[in-house]
């Protein structure tokens, strides 16, 4: 059964977490999965579990790449915890979490919303999370989610945004895509830029699975799509 949550879609149980919040208190985290489909709705074709996403913690810092599977929200969710209790145990409240994205193939769209979810959980607690998009590196599809779902989002000149629609993987017939999918896309890119949304639905790039890209340059330099990149990282 589908019902509402932060990111449209949620199963009934919830999973809780605890984890030690801004260093001043036991906080409980409740982190909604989403409901298996007939078929997989991925952003991008792709092979399968050997490209798992992985995910490289250094303090505060994550580092993701490979590829958005069903099981990568909990590692997500385990790594945010534990760089969340090394910032409380250093008695360091103000400093974000970064996640640097290097996820180039994208990867299943449930599991990307269910990875905005547990973002979404960590700011509500307080904690602000900056996505980086480093020079060379791709953020396409399932990716821009969490790119757009931070507080702030950097991005070096020569690192790439790739956007598009909802691709269906392992269909023995057409499945249509959830309207919650769309709307909540939407709803991602409009609280990034409203223009940017704008531009997004003018073209329907999300309904008819178009595929656009843009480098760090070019959405920094855009006067239009002011604070959809807040820093263009120079070195």
């Amino acid at each position: 059964m589908w019902k509402e949550s932060r990111t449209g879609i949620e199963s009934n149980t919830p999973t809780t977490y605890h984890a030690v919040i801004s260093g001043i208190r036991m906080g409980e985290w409740s982190l909604f999965g989403f409901g298996l489909m007939m078929a997989s709705l991925v952003f991008f074709l792709m092979p399968g579990r050997a490209n798992a996403v992985e995910i490289e913690r250094f303090a505060n810092h994550l580092v993701l790449s490979g590829e958005i599977a069903d099981y990568s929200p909990g590692a997500l969710n385990r790594n945010l915890v534990e760089a969340l209790l090394d910032l409380a145990m250093a008695g360091d409240r103000t400093s974000p979490v970064y996640l640097h994205l290097n996820l180039p193939k994208g990867g299943d769209a449930a599991a990307s919303f269910r990875l905005v979810d547990i973002i979404r959980s960590a700011q509500d607690q307080g904690t602000r999370v900056v996505a980086q998009v480093s020079a060379g590196d791709t953020c396409m599809s399932g990716c821009t989610f969490l790119f757009l779902a931070a507080d702030e989002r950097w991005m070096a000149p020569e690192g790439r945004l790739v956007f598009h629609g909802f691709t269906q993987r392992n269909a023995a017939r057409p499945v249509p895509v959830p309207e919650r999918y769309i709307e909540t896309y939407y709803k991602l890119l409009a609280a990034a830029n409203q223009t940017f949304f704008e531009f997004f639905k003018a073209t329907r790039i999300i309904e008819d699975d178009r595929k656009v890209g843009f480098t760090g340059q070019t959405l920094f330099e855009e006067r239009a799509f002011a604070g959809l990149v807040t820093r263009l990282l120079m070195h």
